[in-house]
């Protein structure tokens, strides 16, 4: 229950406190007072989009902040507790706006995310508004409705599940479909494809070995030149290499002879001439494997040009991708040659679906009609305390049951109505009272309501109506109040009658700004604001006799 409001610097609103109570409540004031600004906070309070553009010109912060009681509200108790929010008996529900489109959220001095907010605001307070009119006029929500009254809202997300499966095994069979009709031109290209790069025979790193050898085989000669050379210069010329170091040792062996300490230095030359030697030997190990030979060099550039024009023709830059190629090309062929058996065992379980979408959607249509059954009775109850005593309403059901399926089953639903005997069954967008449509939309709000929400604000419910009718809707929200805490914004004085607790809106202009304040009037001023609905700003004492009169007569009548 919502027990206490702030509102800083939104809008015509600069610093505004009110409490709230249990019972029903009503608001009223002149057009374009503020009363809608009281909802938009509200609206942000529960988890609504932010408007920045709602900040009062010439503030950086706009605040809104409501506490509420939760001691009855096991549920949202629980959320706040798998949310690791702190709570006991209140909530704390504060948001902020800010010029630089950045916003704060907090539940208990606890930041929290947009989806948070959201989902605990739909556990405290239900406004019924205009856009609830709308969609209620629309048939296409109608079945929305009618599964919020049964609670086959988990029933329709289980078929939901199933049919997001058996639409995606039904875009599978598409594609199998178009590749099996496709398959032997598809065929034909992989198995061609596959028998030339097969036959190749290729390695890995294929191209880089046969680079290397091409240079070798086209260099052969100066290759064997060169190493010649090189062990020419090690070993066999006068003054070579190992001859020098071997005159060194001896003189070393010699001067060691004198000086121990040249045993280091004749150790550095010995390690020295080891390391030649295996020189050599590497040497002699690669001028074994130069190899003149022409026929040879050919072979390996002709499969070089042949490797080369392979991977153009494939668009790929290396060997080991054609490898890759070539597989990928085999297990196509293979899953090509298995697609019929593919492609009937994807049928058979499309088959199986059907056959679960069909069960479930069959369950999921007696389900509606049992609970359609107990919505008709308990509108039409609903209607007759409205005073639409011969009223009929009833939900129509139009099986839309084909191959195609719904994710929502196999139903179309609208509400229809008669309001007098013997006038036919009429959709609800086709009522031509404004009256009585209201009526019926108070109707199925409060039976749609449920007692988990304990605030009901209801905003333009008293649209297209006046009059007896009006005092009937004024005494069913009075009821309401009874069992939840309930506000309406009204222009009327036979709904404003009813009231609990009345709260006044005002504005006035300085200096260029516009200020919104709220005010809970006390009995007297109730009945003065009464009298300003019934005769306008020119309050007359026949109007304050009338209001006075109005408030006793209505407050008699719900106090049983």
């Amino acid at each position: 229950m919502l027990l206490h409001l702030r509102i800083q610097n939104l809008a015509t609103i600069e610093n505004l406190e009110i409490d709230f109570f249990d019972g029903f409540s009503i608001m009223t004031g002149e057009t374009g007072a503020g009363k809608s600004i009281m909802i938009d906070g509200l609206q942000l309070l529960l988890g609504d989009r932010a408007d920045f553009g709602l900040i009062r010109q010439g503030s950086s912060q706009a605040l809104v902040e409501g506490t509420f009681d939760i001691s009855k509200q096991t549920a949202l108790k629980r959320l706040l507790s798998e949310s690791e929010i702190p709570h006991e008996n209140e909530l704390l529900i504060r948001r902020m706006l800010n010029t630089n489109n950045r916003q704060k959220r907090f539940l208990n001095d606890t930041s929290v995310t947009q989806g948070l907010l959201a989902e605990v605001g739909q556990g405290l307070v239900h406004i019924h508004g205009q856009h609830d009119n709308q969609a209620l006029l629309d048939s296409s929500r109608h079945l929305d409705f009618l599964d919020a009254f049964g609670n086959l809202f988990p029933t329709r997300g289980a078929l939901r599940e199933v049919h997001k499966k058996w639409t995606r095994k039904r875009r599978e069979q598409e594609e199998w479909q178009e590749r099996l009709a496709n398959r032997t031109d598809r065929q034909m290209l992989l198995e061609a494809q596959f028998q030339e790069l097969s036959s190749l025979n290729l390695e890995r790193q294929e191209m880089d070995d046969l680079e290397t050898e091409s240079k070798m085989l086209a260099n052969a000669e100066q290759l064997l030149s060169l190493y010649v050379g090189m062990q020419t210069v090690l070993y066999e010329e006068d003054g070579s290499i190992v001859e020098v170091l071997s005159s060194l040792k001896r003189q070393l062996q010699d001067a060691e002879r004198m000086d121990p300490g040249c045993t280091a230095l004749l150790e550095n030359v010995d390690q020295s001439l080891l390391q030649l030697d295996e020189l050599s030997q590497s040497l002699r190990h690669r001028q074994d494997r130069i190899e003149d030979n022409p026929e040879r060099l050919a072979w390996v550039n002709d499969r070089l040009s042949l490797l080369q024009t392979m991977q153009r023709k494939y668009r790929v830059t290396n060997t080991t991708q054609l490898i890759e190629l070539c597989e990928r090309h085999q297990t196509e062929l293979k899953g090509l040659q298995n697609l019929e058996e593919d492609v009937s065992a994807l049928e058979n379980e499309i088959h199986e679906l059907v056959t679960i979408l069909r069960e479930q959607s069959t369950n999921l249509s007696s389900e509606r009609k049992k609970a359609a059954k107990k919505l008709d009775e308990a509108i039409s109850r609903e209607l007759t305390e409205l005073g639409m005593n011969r009223a009929k309403f009833e939900t129509s059901f139009e099986k839309k049951y084909d191959d195609s399926f719904s994710s929502n089953g196999a139903d179309r639903v609208e509400f229809m109505l008669s309001v007098n005997p013997g006038q036919p069954l009429r959709p609800l967008v086709k009522i031509a009272s404004g009256g009585e449509l209201s009526r019926v939309m108070l109707a199925i709000q409060t039976i749609l309501t449920t007692d988990t929400v304990e605030t009901l604000i209801f905003d333009e419910v008293d649209t297209g109506i006046s009059g007896s009718v009006a005092e009937t809707v004024g005494r069913k929200l009075a009821h309401l109040g009874k069992r939840q805490q309930t506000l309406c914004i009204t222009h009327l004085p036979q709904i404003a009658a009813f009231a609990e607790h009345h709260y006044a809106v005002t504005k006035s202009t300085e200096k260029d700004q516009t200020y919104t304040f709220i005010e809970n009037l006390d009995k007297q001023h109730a009945i003065m604001e009464i009298a300003r609905l019934l005769d306008g700003s020119e309050i007359t004492n026949q109007a304050l006799k009338l209001a006075r009169e109005m408030r006793k007569r209505s407050h008699s009548t719900t106090e049983t």
